[in-house]
């Protein structure tokens, strides 16, 4: 900025220019700063800084995404969580399944006793297919495996993550009796279904017979002896067996999810403190600031109001100019610059003075103009001589 400023020219007004200039961008910084601590946000817009506002919405894109994946990891939790209660039911029902058989394979008991006991394992493998068919999270069938057919896998995918590559993946294969007996046992008869010593005494559906609608059941015969019962706690071992594996990869999966769950509440904690670092006010620096800009306003309007009235010295230069040429009898400026004519201090006589200044009007005489009595030097002598001891002057 110009600190230019040149009185003797009045027709623009440099200094006023510049104060007002300076007056104007202290305003519009008091807007910005009265915005900023209004909203709490140092970058209201693109305007205010561009790179800052694009690095900021990227990272505020993050953090909701983040945040998102967040209750996505809490949901994922539950989902394993309504799976590992499933599980424990039917455990619990194995293990009953398991003591009963126990019980059954003594010769201590009778025949009668034997198919109440066999009535009863059957009822806690319907028991099984009911608890595995009622758990269920958001319409999903959890231990139906693939597609609901009580066979294979359900494929779970979890996103984890803000990237559509933070994604983790569980397979939870299908719960029922078909699938945890097929094939169970030691010493049993021959063929998949066949869980006694003897053949069709205790069997399970077949796998080629399990759909949908058919999870598979126990069939246990009246004539179903102590060894029957033995080989088949061989069977019921196999299948607590396969409820421990599949508890064991719900843990699993429970175990990355709660580690997850951690990083991204720490992403999500960082993004939000490089977000805030980057738009969010600071209220000490801003009060500081706003009490700088109105010490600024304050002088700068000052400043403006002076430099409208410093043009005015030049009427001051004039009048002073006047009353000089008046003082030294009408003497002009020379063209040296220097005030006053050539024979300033000479008393004017009739003749005028000797510069010829003023000059002579059209029609005027410069002869005293006679008047009875009355002697008139003219012009007259207008400098003031003072004699001592004169007070007050006499004119």
């Amino acid at each position: 900025m110009s600190a230019f400023a040149d009185f003797n020219r009045i027709n623009t007004n440099v200094q006023a220019l510049d104060a007002g200039r300076v007056l104007n961008r202290t305003n519009r910084d008091i807007s910005v700063n009265q915005l900023s601590l209004s909203t709490g946000k140092r970058i209201n817009s693109a305007e205010d800084n561009a790179s800052s506002y694009a690095i900021s919405v990227k990272l505020r894109g993050r953090t909701e995404g983040l945040i998102t994946a967040q209750r996505n990891i809490a949901d994922a939790i539950s989902v394993l969580g309504i799976m590992e209660s499933g599980f424990g039911t039917i455990t619990d029902n194995l293990t009953e399944m398991k003591s009963l058989a126990t019980q059954a394979a003594t010769d201590s008991l009778g025949e009668a006793e034997r198919r109440l006991i066999g009535a009863q394992i059957s009822g806690l493998g319907d028991s099984l297919n009911s608890t595995a068919e009622q758990t269920v999270y958001q319409g999903i069938e959890l231990l139906k495996g693939f597609e609901g057919g009580n066979t294979g896998a359900l494929e779970l995918i979890f996103q984890v993550g803000e990237r559509s590559v933070d994604t983790l993946t569980s397979y939870i294969r299908a719960v029922n009796v078909g699938m945890l007996f097929n094939g169970a046992g030691q010493n049993n008869a021959a063929g998949d279904d066949q869980l006694g010593a003897e053949a069709d005494r205790i069997t399970v559906t077949p796998l080629a017979m399990i759909t949908g609608l058919n999870p598979g059941r126990l069939d246990i015969a009246d004539n179903a002896d102590a060894q029957d019962y033995r080989v088949f706690m061989s069977a019921v071992d196999e299948a607590l067996g396969g409820m421990i594996s599949r508890t064991q990869d719900v843990a699993n999966a429970s175990k990355s999810l709660s580690v997850r769950e951690q990083v991204v509440a720490q992403s999500i904690a960082v993004s939000q403190q490089a977000v805030s670092r980057l738009i969010d006010t600071d209220f000490a620096k801003a009060q500081s600031e706003r009490v700088q800009l109105q010490i600024l306003q304050a002088t700068s309007s000052a400043a403006l109001a002076q430099a409208n009235v410093n043009p005015a010295a030049v009427l001051d230069l004039i009048s002073q100019q006047n009353m000089s040429a008046v003082r030294n009898g009408g003497g002009g400026v020379s063209a040296n610059g220097g005030s006053g004519s050539a024979d300033s201090g000479a008393v004017r006589t009739g003749a005028g003075s000797s510069s010829g200044w003023p000059p002579p009007l059209a029609g005027e005489s410069r002869e005293p103009i006679p008047v009875a009595g009355i002697d008139i030097d003219w012009p007259p002598d207008l400098a003031y001589k003072p004699e001592p001891n004169d007070w007050p002057p006499s004119l």
